[in-house]
């Protein structure tokens, strides 16, 4: 018998049929998950060190050629390209199409851990990962407004990116833009000729009250109390107070030696929303979550 027949003969049975058909492609499409971009593994894997403060030429010779030399003998690598900044060393290994890259990075990983021994102790640890599509993030945030730029990048980091980081499906939030509060000590040169003190006596004495310490505990209405004691500096003034040693016994604070301003790191990126500065949120997604439902919810 032909399906038409079977059709034609009995219509209930084709009408349930079609029935059945239509709410199983009604709940398959309301839970299939939308995204920008198609889940492909990428052959290529990136080997990335840190030494901060160092010249390009140097980091060259210090991190890029030991990482190069350690990965190339690795089996189904294509191509291997390196970039040597201030600071950064960055190499990335092409594979074949069909290589298996979690044997690759496995086999990555073991290369640079025999050479870690002959990178500078200054140097971070290598970090060795592979190219993700899902690491791209899948909305921009622009944020602005009149108050000073640090409070502005401290609005970003403490209220704002904690939030977006709870919403279901959010796996990371990333800040660009505006500048970080920094306090800067800058000493006089003549202060310390005079009075014999070097800077390293200064920064320890700072580094040594700008401390909280655990002072035990204690029992109120039957409860156990942790009790810790606040050293940290709040307020600029406290840390032109710190004394730092004392001639014929009489204190010398930071403020007799330096200048103590309330300032901030220097800049190394920019951010302009509408020709004013500003601050950038880029949002990334977890790899099995629904971009349209993610987006919605980063929005609410």
């Amino acid at each position: 018998m032909k399906i038409s027949e079977l059709a034609v003969k009995r219509p209930v049975t084709t009408f349930m049929a079609f029935i059945v058909i239509l709410l199983l492609g009604g709940v398959s499409l309301s839970r299939l998950a939308i995204d920008m971009l198609p889940e492909i593994d990428f052959p290529s894997i990136s080997v990335v060190s840190s030494y901060p403060g160092v010249g390009p030429e140097e980091i060259e010779n210090l991190l890029t050629r030991p990482m190069e030399e350690a990965v190339s003998t690795i089996q189904g690598i294509e191509k291997i390209t390196s970039t040597s900044t201030e600071g950064r060393a960055r190499v990335s290994l092409s594979f074949a199409w069909g290589t298996t890259l979690e044997s690759a990075l496995n086999d990555v990983r073991a290369a640079v851990e025999r050479i870690r021994g002959r990178l500078p102790e200054e140097a971070t640890t290598p970090v060795v990962f592979k190219f993700d599509l899902s690491s791209f993030p899948i909305m921009y945030l622009t944020l602005s407004g009149q108050m000073e730029p640090w409070r502005l990048r401290q609005l970003a980091e403490e209220e704002i990116k904690p939030r977006l980081e709870r919403v279901i499906g959010v796996a990371a939030v990333d800040i660009r833009g505006g500048v970080k509060r920094e306090i800067h000590i800058d000493l006089k040169a003549e202060r310390l000729a005079a009075l014999g003190i070097t800077a390293g006596q200064v920064a320890t004495a700072i580094r040594r009250d700008n401390v909280d310490l655990p002072a035990g505990d204690m029992f109120q209405r039957g409860k156990r109390v942790i009790i810790r004691t606040i050293g940290c500096y709040q307020r600029v003034q406290q840390m032109e107070n710190v004394i730092v040693t004392s001639r014929n016994r009489v204190p010398v604070r930071v403020r007799d030696l330096a200048q103590v301003k309330d300032s901030h790191q220097d800049k190394v990126n920019a951010v302009f929303i509408d020709a004013k500065p500003g601050i950038r949120l880029s949002v990334s997604k977890l790899s099995d979550a629904n971009t349209v439902e993610v987006a919605g919810m980063v929005r609410a």
